[in-house]
């Protein structure tokens, strides 16, 4: 087997009050392999955005296991778990994200300056490669208030992209 992440026994519980919990996520098990596409699918509070911060550990779990490409990430120190994320994680947010006082490029290429030692202009062209490959190129040097909602959501995957992550997180709202 060829594991990307494997999950075991995962629970989350929320405190609601005394002697009131809510259980979001329960003895779930979930295992991913290089280069599988899973989508997780469910009713809006049905617990899939609990359930990929989780996997991710931008979330504690209550309980349970998650490996990621073999190392256990619960328990990790929280600078220990931003390098993984920042490094070999894509995250595509429902709500974007992007910095607002950043042009398109800038936040496209923030991950990759912040994660290596990279060299500004390699990235710089990597990035316009991506905005290039998702047909937005041309807002590449504009403020993100000059772009449309489709066109910022392709500005996330392009960052998502930047630093080749071995796997690629989306959180999403489903169409009706």
């Amino acid at each position: 087997m060829n594991n990307i992440l494997e999950a075991r026994s995962m629970n989350k519980k929320v405190e609601l009050g005394k002697d009131n919990e809510l259980h979001i996520l329960k003895d779930v098990d979930l295992t991913i392999e290089k280069g599988e596409f899973v989508s997780v699918m469910g009713p809006s509070g049905s617990g899939k955005s609990t359930l990929l911060y989780n996997v991710s550990s931008m979330d504690r779990l209550t309980s349970g296991s998650v490996k990621f490409k073999g190392l256990e990430m619960v328990g990790l120190k929280e600078e220990e778990l931003s390098k993984i994320r920042l490094s070999n994680m894509g995250f595509i947010f429902q709500d974007i994200n992007l910095l607002k006082n950043l042009s398109v490029i800038d936040n496209v290429m923030f991950p990759a300056l912040v994660s290596k030692n990279a060299d500004k202009n390699a990235v710089n062209l990597k990035a316009r490669k991506l905005l290039e490959m998702t047909g937005i190129e041309k807002l590449a040097d504009n403020n993100i208030t000059q772009a449309s909602g489709g066109q910022l959501q392709r500005a996330g995957i392009c960052r998502a992209l930047i630093n080749d992550p071995d796997i690629n997180l989306e959180t999403s709202r489903p169409e009706h």
